[in-house]
């Protein structure tokens, strides 16, 4: 253990495979919480992209609301203007 002068440690940890962790990292004691984050609904995706393409010109009858639709379980990395533009168009 490091010498913290008896100040508290926070721990912030992602994952996207909390299956393939260590069950002795995660058993009781270890941390205070854990919490999930699951997929951001079509609403949430549709502001993403917004602030996603803020600095870009985007036409403006461009439908943000169309994409969201179009791509359910996407999270903000998927998100990004370059892997759709990449993996979508191409």
């Amino acid at each position: 253990m490091e010498y913290t002068d008896n100040k508290p440690v926070c721990v912030i940890a992602a994952t996207n495979r909390p299956d393939a962790l260590d069950p002795a990292l995660r058993r009781a004691g270890r941390f205070d919480r854990e919490i999930a984050i699951g997929s951001p609904d079509e609403n949430a995706r549709a502001h993403i992209l917004g602030v996603l393409t803020k600095k870009l010109r985007v036409s403006g009858d461009f439908d943000f609301k169309a994409l969201a639709k179009a791509t359910p379980g996407f999270v903000g990395a998927d998100l990004q203007v370059d892997y759709l533009i990449n993996t979508c168009f191409f």
